[in-house]
């Protein structure tokens, strides 16, 4: 799928996934990134917190859930789920 359209978000945010359950952070990290150089402050920083939560840097990744949780008020109800 990524291979036909690489911009497309939720096909990126699925690898980024599927990557940390293989165990690839670093790559799934990239696709993290990707998202928020895309603009995709949200699902980004999500993703980006999974990956550090699983590299052993949880505080760092529970902060960075914390803020988004404190403005997700202001998020559209499918980003704020």
């Amino acid at each position: 799928m990524l291979e036909r359209e690489p911009d497309l978000v939720r096909g990126r945010l699925m690898r980024a996934a599927i990557r940390q359950t293989q165990g690839h952070f670093d790559a799934a990290h990239a696709d993290c990134k990707w998202l928020l150089a895309r603009g995709e402050t949200t699902l980004g920083t999500a993703c980006l917190a999974q990956v550090m939560g699983m590299t052993g840097s949880l505080p760092k990744a529970e902060r960075l859930m914390a803020a988004l949780v404190e403005r997700s008020a202001n998020l559209p109800a499918n980003e704020r789920a």
